[in-house]
C-alpha cells in the first residue's frame, strides 16, 4: 500500500505554443474546481484561445468562455486520431517540474 502525502498541492498549468520560445504559466490552487480553472483561463488566455486538453469533467465547458477547446481520450490515445490533438507539452513541463520538486524536497 502506498503511503498518501499528508498535504497535497494542487497545480495548474497552461504551456502556449503559439509561440517561437514556448511560454508556461503554474498556478499552485487551493481547489480543484471548475471555478478555480475558469478564473485562470480567463486570466492568463486570450478569448478565441484554442485550448487542448484530456477530458476531465472540469474542462468541458471551457468552450462557453469564448475559447475553442479540443480534448484527447487519455483511456484511449495519447493523441486523439481524428484531429491529432495532444497534451504533450503540459505533460512533460510536468515531469520536469516533478523532477525538480522532488529534489528540493530530499534537502
Amino acid at each position: 500500500m502506498r503511503r498518501m502525502s499528508e498535504h497535497q498541492v494542487w497545480v495548474f498549468g497552461i504551456v502556449d505554443t503559439s509561440y517561437v520560445s514556448t511560454r508556461r504559466y503554474i498556478e499552485i490552487v487551493a481547489q480543484k474546481d471548475k471555478a478555480t480553472l475558469f478564473d485562470i483561463v480567463r486570466r492568463i488566455c486570450l478569448p478565441g484561445t484554442i485550448i487542448h486538453s484530456d477530458q476531465w469533467a472540469e474542462y468541458k465547458d471551457i468552450t462557453g468562455l469564448s475559447f475553442k477547446h479540443y480534448t484527447v481520450n487519455h483511456s484511449l490515445n495519447f493523441v486523439n486520431p481524428d484531429n491529432g490533438v495532444h497534451t504533450q507539452h503540459i505533460e512533460s513541463y510536468w515531469n520536469k517540474n516533478k523532477i525538480y520538486i522532488k529534489k528540493i524536497k530530499r534537502r
